[in-house]
């Protein structure tokens, strides 16, 4: 009997071994990673992706979510990793037109908008000037021509 069960031990000793070796490559993700904070500590669910913060109040442990686990959160993740690569498509089309047409010396026409190149703040200048560019004009056709007799460009914008 005793000798039956000697083998039958050894391979289970043996087979053990062997399991603790290949499970000890891969070392176990704890499920809570705990960060200490100002006053407790702070818990990290590691497969939901919950944090929550602890801490003493009055002699008693309270805990309360900072962030909740949430299960649609891969979803999400797709559905912006999809309007990323849209977004990215539109931006290396619009590229691809601008260089074509930069290549082709053609230029804007007077009404487009001004060119990315250039400053907002420069664009905002040129509107206000322009306003008293014709503002000044239509006080000279004011004084020139009467107040009765206000062209239309004379009157205010």
């Amino acid at each position: 009997m005793r000798q039956r069960l000697l083998p039958v031990l050894v391979s289970v000793a043996t087979g053990a071994a062997v399991l603790g070796t290949a499970t000890a490559a891969e070392p176990a993700r704890p499920r809570f990673t705990i960060d200490s904070a100002r006053d407790g500590f702070t818990r990290l669910d590691t497969q939901t992706g919950a944090v929550t913060h602890c801490s003493a109040v009055r002699g008693k442990w309270t805990c309360d979510a900072i962030l909740s686990g949430d299960a649609n959160l891969a979803q999400r993740v797709e559905a912006l990793a999809v309007a990323v690569a849209r977004l990215s498509a539109n931006t290396a089309m619009l590229t691809a037109r601008v260089e074509r047409l930069a290549k082709s010396g053609a230029q804007p026409s007077p009404g487009a908008q001004p060119a990315a190149a250039e400053a907002p703040q420069q664009v905002a200048r040129k509107g206000i000037a322009d306003r008293i560019v014709n503002r000044f004009l239509a006080m000279v056709r004011l004084l020139k021509h009467g107040k009765s007799e206000a062209t239309p460009a004379a009157t205010p914008s």
